[in-house]
């Protein structure tokens, strides 16, 4: 995460995520042409995929850091290996 694992960092980061969600929502609607253009809000739209996409990413890196506490990789050489492995099944699985 930008400027390391801090409260601050972590509310750029949802900050950026929303801005760039939302600022994306009125191309979609162009590109889709839903027949009532009022509903759903591009904010609401936007809010959303940032709480659905922080959610999901949390439970995930919870997941994994439990795992490697389980299984001692702390400190060890593995660790970047470890991570590296995380990263890939992140970017596979195309970020959603």
């Amino acid at each position: 995460m930008p400027m390391g694992p801090t409260p601050l960092a972590f509310a750029y980061f949802v900050g950026v995520k929303a801005a760039g969600y939302t600022s994306c929502c009125p191309v979609l609607k162009r590109l889709y042409k839903p027949e009532d253009t009022s509903k759903p809000s591009i904010l609401r739209i936007g809010l959303t995929r940032t709480a659905i996409g922080v959610g999901v990413g949390v439970v995930y890196g919870g997941a994994w850091f439990f795992l490697a506490d389980k299984l001692h990789l702390y400190g060890s050489g593995s660790t970047i290996a470890f991570f590296g492995l995380l990263l890939q099944f992140v970017s596979l699985s195309g970020e959603f």
